[in-house]
């Protein structure tokens, strides 16, 4: 099952724009190993790790490198999460690197990579903003983070991961406002953005992968999951363990009827998201519905009992019953069938 588009669209973003690119102001070698080592960490999931090296870097780099980064680990954790534990670090270091960013420009010290990290950082912004339903300001704050990319591109046409930041701004945005598209002063750029994570995944800058995780999202989207399967097992080929491939393809796979394959990753996924301290349980829900889907579509009606009376069972806080009541209402239906059909054969 594509478990939630919405969710998805975040999670592409877990590691977003993590990495400086073709064309970046060279780091030493200390801190280039060091940021490199931070997206791995951001990847796979060890935030405490990726703070650790966040905090070497704010004593070897001046400028918003530091904040840029802390700010990337804190969105990752709460896209991962599905909480906003961190709402206010994350606002105060993305601003940070905002401020340090503008300051070098006021005073025409800047590079490419000013603009990079800006834009990045007001399409953060954005998109935090916009799931707390605040959709006027993350629209303007998206506008601001096409603007410095675009900026970016101009100082540095090189500077490849200010497409990945771009193709993503057109695809969605688009999307988001396709209703409007026959406005003549709005134009279709979905395709546009596209071309644009195409040509950065094969001219793999830093955030290569986060290319390909974005890409994957649009083939979900778009209807083409077994696209969708392809780029999220490359991603895997990288991160075996990621959670942010492992949602796309369990979501691709049950989109292509491979429910024995879309099983198997759920299982991966509830294995690995109930092993972290950090667990609201939104997350463990979503496997536990995209299981009891996937084992009724193989007519296993035992197992797809068992695991929704195990969904079933667990403690929610009221937030979660409230996010998640269409999930809770389809294990419950699926439930009911399950029983039924146990029934029929006894």
């Amino acid at each position: 099952m594509v478990k939630n588009l919405n969710r998805l669209i975040l999670s592409l973003l877990l590691p977003v724009w993590l990495g400086t690119a073709h064309g970046y102001a060279p780091l030493p070698a200390e801190s280039d190993s060091l940021v490199n080592r931070c997206i791995d960490a951001t990847f796979n999931g060890e935030y405490i790790e990726a703070h650790h090296i966040c905090d070497r870097l704010e004593k070897l780099v001046d400028g918003p490198l530091a904040p840029f980064y802390r700010s990337a680990i804190l969105a990752a954790e709460m896209i991962d999460f599905e909480d906003t534990l961190g709402f206010g670090q994350f606002f105060s270091e993305s601003d940070r690197c905002i401020n340090l960013c503008q300051r070098r420009i006021n005073k025409r010290r800047h590079q490419a990579d000013d603009y990079f990290y800006m834009g990045s950082a007001y399409a953060y912004q954005a998109l935090f903003l916009g799931h707390q339903h605040q959709y006027w300001t993350a629209y303007r704050k998206a506008l601001k983070s096409r603007k410095a990319l675009e900026r970016c591109l101009e100082m540095d046409s090189s500077y490849v991961d200010a497409h990945v930041g771009l193709g993503n701004f057109k695809y969605w945005m688009s999307k988001k406002l396709e209703i409007l598209n026959w406005l003549p002063i709005l134009k279709d750029e979905k395709e546009d953005g596209i071309l644009e994570l195409e040509q950065a995944i094969r001219q793999e800058p830093r955030s290569k992968y986060f290319a390909i995780s974005s890409l994957a999202t649009i083939r979900l989207d778009q209807g083409k999951p077994s696209e969708a399967l392809r780029l999220a097992r490359l991603g895997r080929v990288k991160y075996p363990e990621s959670r942010v491939f492992l949602w796309a393809e369990g979501a691709a796979a049950y989109s292509m009827g491979l429910f024995t394959i879309s099983n198997r990753i759920y299982e991966t996924l509830l294995q690995s998201v109930t092993s972290q301290q950090r667990n609201n349980h939104f997350n463990e829900l979503s496997c536990y519905v995209s299981l009891v889907l996937g084992y009724h579509r193989l007519n296993q009606w035992n197992v797809s009992k068992e695991l929704a009376l195990k969904a079933l069972a667990i403690p929610l806080s009221k937030e979660i019953q409230e996010r998640k009541k269409g999930s809770l209402s389809t294990i419950r239906y699926h439930l009911e069938l399950a029983e039924k059909f146990l029934q029929k054969k006894h």
